[in-house]
């Protein structure tokens, strides 16, 4: 089984969904928003919420944790679709990132059915990367940076190293959210 402080950060690393959501709302009250826009700002809030409630008991047989997947599925179609719809991102991009995120989900089952878990979780927060990455692209396509996707990526990964690294501390899971949520908000107020 793996270690629930794993499973804690993992699902500390959902509230990351945070930043690309209340962004994309500033966005929607200063812009007028599509439907499109609208239904994946709610989707990825549930994701969000659902996915963080998850980790803190994880079984993979409760109905939280099938309720999970239908969501995260729903959001990897959603992204897609409405990307074809509406061009947020380049179609390259689009494909590049959808790829990634496959490829992470399955490599992580890989080693979850081999019960390595310092491999599963770092396949599996990558492969949350990519789906953050996707979804902060989709809903902040408007402020677009490049030197803002790095220095959140270099913060994402710094933030995980240091939850690793804390690991022998048995943190309770509270800690790890309000930790992370700390680190979200200065830098939404930066953003």
């Amino acid at each position: 089984m793996r270690p629930q402080q794993y499973n804690y950060i993992i699902g500390a690393a959902s509230l990351w969904l945070f930043i690309p959501v209340s962004v994309g709302l500033k966005l929607c009250d200063k812009l007028s928003c599509n439907k499109f826009t609208i239904i994946i700002l709610v989707n990825t809030c549930t994701c969000m919420i659902v996915d963080t409630i998850m980790w803190s008991n994880y079984d993979n047989k409760s109905i939280i944790y099938k309720l999970d997947l239908l969501f995260a599925t729903i959001q990897f179609i959603l992204l897609n679709l409405v990307n074809i719809v509406n061009k947020n991102i380049n179609y390259i991009v689009q494909g590049l990132l959808s790829t990634l995120i496959l490829l992470f989900y399955f490599i992580t089952n890989i080693f979850h059915k081999r019960q390595e878990w310092l491999f599963n979780i770092w396949s599996h927060l990558i492969f949350r990367y990519f789906g953050y990455l996707f979804c902060h692209l989709m809903l902040i396509s408007d402020c677009y940076n490049v030197l803002n996707i790095v220095i959140l990526t270099v913060i994402y990964y710094f933030h995980i190293l240091l939850s690793l690294t804390l690991l022998n501390i048995q943190y309770e899971y509270h800690v790890y959210l309000v930790s992370t949520v700390i680190l979200l908000m200065v830098i939404f107020n930066i953003y």
